[in-house]
């Protein structure tokens, strides 16, 4: 039992490293900043006029948004698009560890890949705050962009801020529920991603989210689709967005579950695949 615990430690240290080494990590990286830089822009704007503070808790909000939720989510699929991990030297690694360590180490990979990506997203909205950062509580700069207050005094920001759950969590409570989903969501795709091209061929995993990404953008970027109840149900939103659970915790506990056990089967899954050698390592 130790033993294979080593060695899918020792799997997942190697592709770790690959990843956040790669072109691919540095380009998430990158459209990840400029992201947050363009939804807290007015946000930004409206404290410097007024001298206010800013709480770094945007995560729950730019999550809630239909548009840069959508947005999110392609970056997901991008980050997650590397998995299963087939390079050349993955043979060698595969013969060394055996075909449940491989698999573990890629499931570890997978896990901390989408951790540290959020991480991330979290240390940018610091430093693009910079000097005006405050951890004491929501503040006006939020309450009046989720009111009229902002856009009356002339701040018209596109990003929804929800009123809903600046009232029901403190920052803190939205930033880790919030994470907690799209962590998750994360997972969710890397597993999803492995198990598709296993099956039937590379990139089909990816092309499947990424339409379903983008379609949920073109829906986000028209109010009337985005009314329509069947497609409302296939956005991001429907389970990112944390307001939803406020005051609801069978809602939640079921979502929870629900995305727990998809990653569990298709984990399970991509073991029996790698052990049918149905993954093609190039």
């Amino acid at each position: 039992m130790l033993k294979m615990i080593r060695k899918s430690l020792r799997v997942w240290w190697f592709e770790l490293r690959t990843v956040l080494l790669s072109g691919r990590w540095v380009v998430l990286t990158l459209v990840s900043f400029v992201l947050l830089g363009l939804y807290l822009k007015q946000l930004l704007l409206f404290a410097e006029v007024y001298d206010l503070k800013l709480c770094p808790a945007v995560l729950p909000h730019f999550f809630g948004d239909p548009v840069f939720s959508s947005l999110g989510m392609l970056l997901l699929v991008f980050l997650t698009s590397v998995f299963p991990i087939t390079g050349h030297i993955q043979q060698g690694i595969l013969m060394k560890s055996g075909n449940r360590c491989w698999v573990n180490g890629q499931f570890l990979t997978d896990i901390t890949l989408v951790l540290i990506w959020l991480c991330e997203m979290f240390l940018f909205i610091c430093v693009i705050i910079g000097g005006r950062i405050s951890f004491q509580g929501w503040g006006k700069v939020w309450g009046s962009f989720a009111g009229e207050t902002a856009r009356n005094l002339g701040f018209d920001s596109h990003a929804h801020i929800s009123m809903e759950i600046i009232l029901g969590y403190t920052p803190l409570q939205a930033v880790l529920m919030s994470t907690l989903f799209v962590w998750l969501t994360g997972i969710l795709f890397g597993e999803f991603i492995f198990c598709v091209d296993g099956l039937c061929r590379n990139y089909i995993g990816e092309i499947l989210l990424a339409v379903w990404g983008f379609g949920n953008l073109l829906i986000a970027s028209f109010g009337k689709l985005s009314e329509i109840s069947f497609l409302r149900m296939l956005s991001p939103v429907s389970w990112l967005d944390i307001s939803r659970y406020i005051g609801n915790p069978v809602r939640t506990c079921r979502v929870l579950l629900v995305m727990g056990g998809l990653i569990l089967l298709f984990y399970i899954f991509n073991r029996l695949l790698v052990r049918a050698k149905k993954i093609e390592i190039r």
